[in-house]
């Protein structure tokens, strides 16, 4: 593994990327984990009192250094407890395994060109302007020449001397990036709050403190190629400055409000970016299978090419679909992927393409899975996974249309090609294209797939897996009486709920409801809530007819955790 340079500031961005709607990063759970582990050999990983797994928020950062520093020069013991083997070294080999990876990523965009989303002032103001004089230009002008500041975080000094004594996390980092990062032949997209879009441009020279000036200060010239009006592919983020390099996607979308154009070309020199390595072995490490049933799934998947992964509520129907997709693709590309959720509304239109109202009149919108061919026809040597949520919720032949044939294993390819209802073009499925769906076998209120669709697809049993090996070590790591014995209860009422004529084996309660991702939440106030909120109304649903069914099991559930 290569040296990991400045590991303090890869470790607060590892903590920060992808906040959830808690505003918790999946990271930051996982250091939680570690920490958690940490604790438990105090002889062995020297870490300060003061660090706990519940000291870590997205606003106490300065706890992150002394924790990355452990996490960093710890060597990994010769015998290693069941606690280190799998929780604590493989969250630990998890944030090595990014910092590499992120290393790489520097590594490869470095002789390549950058892609930025940029605001020139609040609400775009200065744009004709910067437009005409061949510049864009950030402020913060008391600063001086950002050229005199070796780090991030002197720059984030300085704004708390000049502007007053705020976080400013986010205004150094574009500071920073303008200074920088920024180089010359980068392109650079300009927006104009989260909707529209006003112009790209190239970047045509080195950061410049142009103190003439009597304002915006902080300048780069820059060859603006495109001016205009154009709505934005999605939402951008409110910032000031983003670097979307890694986002080929989203560039795509950008560049194709473009096209057409002479200095449409200059877009082809594109940073080439390395995935995650994922094999089976990763899977069988996240995912409560066993390997021949792993290899009985991803046969039939190979082989079919349309598979259906059914099951009761929370067997973790959707992580197993995107871990098989990423263990046959042998990496975490998301860019091969596509889920989509169907429902009672959605139709061929939405699915394939279809007439959308624009001003006036309505133009033609070509739908994900149309898209979705298209793209992975370019690359027909490697999968591509399109991923159905809720499979069984929309009516597939209204969705699928003309193309419920294509989708055949055996009607891929450009050989059977037909004409697409609302497009005069010969349009097929590429052989390289594996659809799995997932399908909710306790849902009373869908309709059952007919047979003649059945035919299409293979379908596998996704079971709850309290008696996997898996499962029972992470209960061992969990060590919680209370929490064992609610996992006896829950599998005493899938016997029952298996036995009862109304109901049966596709009615059972799944394990995720037990696998939070931060194993340290579990206390009395956590069991509560998943059996008073998550597990009492689902039996109350099964036995809405039967009050004394309902009250043994709330009294069996709740005696478990007492």
């Amino acid at each position: 593994m290569d040296e990991i340079k400045n590991p303090e500031e890869e470790f607060e961005n590892w903590m920060c990327r992808n906040k959830n709607r808690h505003g918790e990063s999946y990271s930051m759970q996982t250091v939680r984990n570690i920490v958690f582990a940490l604790k438990t050999f105090p002889e062995r990983y020297d870490l300060p009192d003061h660090i706990t797994p519940n000291c870590f928020t997205y606003k106490t950062l300065d706890t992150f250094e002394p924790l990355s520093q452990v996490i960093i020069n710890s060597p990994r013991p010769e015998t290693l407890s069941e606690v280190e083997k799998y929780t604590l070294w493989q969250a630990i080999d998890q944030y090595k395994i990014y910092l590499h990876q992120t290393n790489q990523r520097r590594m490869e965009i470095i002789g390549g060109r950058r892609y930025w989303l940029y605001s020139p002032g609040k609400g775009a103001h200065r744009w004709e302007e910067f437009y005409m004089n061949g510049v864009m230009a950030i402020w913060y002008d008391d600063l001086g020449d950002l050229g005199y500041y070796d780090t991030k975080e002197a720059i984030r000094t300085a704004l708390r001397q000049q502007y007053g004594d705020l976080d400013y996390r986010q205004t150094r980092l574009w500071l920073w990036n303008f200074a920088n990062v920024i180089a010359d032949g980068d392109v650079v997209y300009v927006k104009k709050g989260r909707k529209e879009i006003l112009g790209r441009g190239i970047v045509t020279s080195e950061y410049i403190f142009d103190a003439a000036r009597s304002e915006f200060r902080h300048i780069r010239r820059v060859n603006w190629t495109h001016k205009g009006d154009w709505e934005h592919p999605g939402l951008s983020t409110t910032s000031l400055l983003s670097d979307i390099t890694l986002n080929k996607e989203y560039i795509e979308k950008l560049e194709s409000l473009f096209m057409g154009d002479s200095e449409f070309t200059e877009v082809d020199n594109e940073p080439i970016i390395k995935y995650l390595k994922y094999t089976k072995n990763d899977l069988l490490s996240e995912v409560y299978i066993d390997e021949n049933r792993y290899n009985t799934i991803t046969g039939l998947i190979m082989r079919k090419k349309n598979v259906i992964l059914q099951g009761a509520p929370g067997v973790g129907k959707t992580f197993v679909a995107q871990r098989l997709a990423f263990s046959l693709m042998g990496e975490k590309n998301t860019s091969r992927i596509k889920v989509v959720q169907f429902h009672q509304s959605y139709s061929y239109e939405d699915f394939i393409m279809g007439y959308r109202p624009d001003g006036d009149g309505f133009r033609l919108v070509e739908g994900p899975f149309y898209q979705f061919c298209k793209h992975a026809a370019e690359e027909d040597e490697v999968p591509y996974f399109f991923i159905i949520d809720e499979i069984n919720r929309g009516n597939l032949s209204k969705i699928f249309g003309e193309l419920l044939m294509l989708i055949e294993y055996d009607k891929r390819g450009e050989k059977h090609a037909i004409n697409l209802l609302y497009k005069n073009e010969l349009f097929y499925v590429p052989a390289n294209i594996y659809i799995i769906g997932m399908m909710n076998t306790a849902d009373r209120s869908i309709a059952m797939i007919d047979y003649a669709l059945r035919r299409r697809f293979a379908f596998f049993d996704i079971e709850p897996a309290f008696s996997s090996e898996g499962f029972k070590m992470q209960q061992k790591v969990i060590n919680n009486d209370k929490f064992d014995r609610l996992i006896l209860a829950v599998q005493e009422l899938n016997t029952a709920i298996c036995l009862e004529p109304s109901l049966g084996e596709g009615f059972r309660i799944g394990h995720s409801y037990f696998c939070p991702e931060a194993i340290d939440i579990i206390d009395d106030i956590w069991l509560t809530g998943v059996v008073q909120y998550e597990l009492m109304p689902m039996i109350k649903e099964y036995w809405f007819d039967n009050q004394p069914e309902i009250k043994k099991w709330e009294a069996k559930l709740f005696n478990a955790i007492k």
